[in-house]
């Protein structure tokens, strides 16, 4: 085994520490594809909501509107934390 190769395919990408106490080799686990996919189809749904905000005109209410969303968002993590 290689500099971890075996590990790093069957757990994924290899971390390591930049303290010199701590020589200890991390590894964090690949995201699948499908999480990745479906990441980029909300980060273009976000964009494509605020290109049609623009052309209707109703910028105002979309700001509006996302910043109440992340305000309630994170009232409710705190919550159920």
């Amino acid at each position: 085994m290689k500099n971890g190769s075996a590990l790093q395919r069957q757990f994924g990408r290899r971390l390591t520490c930049i303290w010199p106490q701590e020589r200890k080799v991390k590894y964090t686990k690949m995201k699948d594809p499908i999480s990745q996919t479906r990441r980029l189809l909300y980060g273009l749904a976000k964009i494509l909501g605020d290109v049609s905000a623009v052309q209707r005109g109703t910028v105002g209410k979309r700001i509006a509107r996302r910043a109440a969303g992340k305000a309630a968002g994170g009232l409710l993590r705190r919550l159920f934390k």
